[in-house]
């Protein structure tokens, strides 16, 4: 029975927004001690902390399930699908969870024409950036993830390998015979010591 992956890919996106939401306090409030609330470096961090946050979300989430999927097959597809479904959900949601940071740096974005303003677009430009790099790491793990084993050098090289391996045993055919015919040469007898001349001294 497939498991509810798009339900649990929801909710970690879900639990992100709340780390996601802290992180922006916090920088709204080093702005405001420096002075640069209201300023397009509010928007910019308030993006980069939702795309490191999303970022380590989704790879969580990528190592579960394929720790969890035991085939490649149909659910394996079925939980990369939903993981994607998942995160471009939490994208889309992302003025939402940055309307604080939004505002701070002076752009109301359910306020009538709060969308149009220079501020908004320069929201939605880096927001561009963030959803390709994000969903083209999820396109990544899911190909990577979902392709075939590789073949082995065997596999790939089938006639080296065997031109490798005839020529090996024959080498090691060629070695025992060299080995066993030394073990079988019979030994030569001592050589006798002749005895000495009497009254010859020996050389040594």
């Amino acid at each position: 029975m497939a498991r509810d992956y798009i339900g649990r890919g929801r909710q970690a996106f879900r639990r992100s927004t709340t780390v996601i939401g802290a992180d922006v306090e916090a920088l709204m409030a080093d702005h405001s001690a420096k002075g640069l609330l209201r300023s397009g470096a509010t928007v910019k961090r308030s993006v980069r902390a939702f795309e490191d946050r999303t970022r380590a979300t989704l790879e969580e989430l990528q190592s579960q399930f394929s720790r969890q999927v035991d085939s490649r097959g149909r659910e394996g597809k079925c939980a990369m699908r939903d993981l994607e479904t998942a995160l471009t959900e939490h994208i889309a949601a992302a003025p939402q969870i940055l309307a604080k940071g939004l505002r701070a740096a002076g752009c109301d974005a359910e306020a009538e024409g709060g969308r149009g303003s220079s501020i908004f677009r320069a929201f939605q430009n880096l927001m561009r950036g963030v959803s390709q790099r994000l969903l083209e790491e999820q396109h990544l793990f899911r190909d990577e993830w979902n392709a075939p084993p590789g073949k082995s050098w065997i596999e790939r090289n089938k006639i080296k390998y065997g031109i490798i391996a005839a020529i090996g045993g024959l080498l090691l055919a060629k070695g025992s015979d060299l080995v066993i015919a030394w073990l079988n040469e019979p030994e030569s007898p001592p050589i006798a010591m002749q005895p000495l001349p009497q009254g010859q001294k020996s050389s040594k």
